[in-house]
């Protein structure tokens, strides 16, 4: 077996080590070896390993050994945990952005689209009174120019179309 500063060294290495060792009475002895995190975690309890100079010095890496083993695996995983939370809600927020400005396209579209269907109910509902000869309700309902300019010219053939119908009923 190699010497203490070459097993530490042989252990994965998992941040920095805190050893503290106490004499409990003539014979005994209590080491407390502590694994410092990186900080961003909480901090892990110490292993305590309590026994006479002979026993720690042929046990203690032994015993150690699989703890330490564990602990690296574990900062690991928490580092790449919090790494996929991390990316996980930057892609949240890249998403929640997309969305908010889909969401103002989708309204400026509605609010964009809103006279054009209105204006396309109010010629359906006309061509409906038109086809069962109810001219003067079209005309009642036929929107004034300045409400559709662009239309302005589909509406003035309309409404003269219109007149005209009607006034032919009334001559009947």
């Amino acid at each position: 077996m190699g010497g203490f500063f070459s097993n530490i060294k042989s252990l994965p290495s998992a941040g920095g080590w805190k050893i503290n060792i106490a004499f409990d009475g003539d014979e005994q002895m209590v080491v407390s070896v502590l694994l410092e995190t990186d900080g961003k975690g909480r901090p892990l309890p110490p292993m305590l390993l309590k026994g006479t100079a002979e026993e720690l010095d042929n046990a203690f890496f032994e015993v150690i050994a699989t703890p330490v083993a564990n602990t690296v695996e574990l900062f690991a995983n928490r580092d790449s945990f919090a790494k996929e939370l991390d990316k996980a809600r930057e892609e949240v927020k890249k998403k929640a952005g997309e969305s908010k400005s889909a969401k103002v396209a989708s309204e400026k579209t509605d609010i964009e689209q809103e006279p054009k269907r209105k204006f396309e109910d109010v010629m359906k509902k006309i061509s409906e009174l038109n086809a069962i000869c109810r001219y003067a309700d079209a005309l009642d309902i036929l929107p004034p120019n300045s409400e559709f300019p662009e239309k302005k010219e589909e509406l003035e053939k309309l409404r003269r179309e219109l007149e005209w119908k009607r006034n032919q009923l009334t001559l009947l």
